[in-house]
């Protein structure tokens, strides 16, 4: 396909068309990217928690988990304002109207926009898009690399840091209830005691 004769792909707009290869990569990208930011919010409000002395209680709880939602609905509803622009520009492609996007509201119907092919050519949306680029299979396999290496990662650390907390909470639990008790892992280790001799010791014996 000549590239003269075609369109770029607007990534922040609803017109123009978009084909399957980089309608799949665009998406799976946005995930990593919407992932990504989420886990480094939630990572910067735990670290700013325990800064300030809040991450066990009550309030700091109410108020993390508050600041996490409000992080979760920013993203999603950027990711859903994105996914519709996509789907409208795959519809054009398929030389459909863009209100064939609302398939998105049906569980598994977005698989349309992954398989139906676009039309040959200039269609009345426009010159069809540029040809796929080394980029966009580089975006569709990459998700995949790193979600794997991830849930290696997740394997091995969650059950390290639960296991922190649970030793941290058992022991602020000890605390407030007056001490940590004796033979506990917690419990400070006392010096070793040194030996006093009696009183009236043998220096005493031969003053009879």
């Amino acid at each position: 396909m000549n590239e003269q004769n075609t369109a770029p792909v607007k990534i922040f707009s609803a017109a123009g068309r978009m084909g399957r290869l980089r309608y799949i990569a665009y998406n799976l990208l946005a995930t990593v990217v919407f992932f990504v930011i989420y886990i480094v919010a939630a990572m910067i409000f735990g670290a700013m928690a325990g800064a300030m002395g809040v991450a066990g209680s009550p309030e700091g709880a109410m108020f993390g988990g508050g600041l996490i939602f409000v992080i979760f609905l920013v993203l999603f509803i950027l990711a859903l304002v994105l996914k519709f622009m996509w789907a409208v520009q795959r519809s054009h492609d398929m030389n459909t109207s863009g209100w064939l996007s609302l398939i998105l509201l049906v569980p598994l119907a977005e698989f349309v926009f992954w398989f139906a092919p676009g039309t040959d050519g200039e269609n009345q949306y426009g010159p069809p898009p540029p040809p796929n680029s080394a980029g966009v299979v580089v975006a569709i396999v990459l998700p995949f690399v790193l979600f794997f290496i991830f849930g290696i990662l997740a394997a091995i650390a969650i059950p390290a840091y639960q296991g922190y907390i649970r030793a941290a909470q058992e022991a602020a639990e000890l605390e407030r209830q007056g001490g940590i008790e004796e033979g506990s892992p917690w419990a400070p280790q006392s010096a070793p005691r040194q030996f006093e001799p009696a009183p009236g010791g043998s220096g005493s014996s031969g003053n009879q």
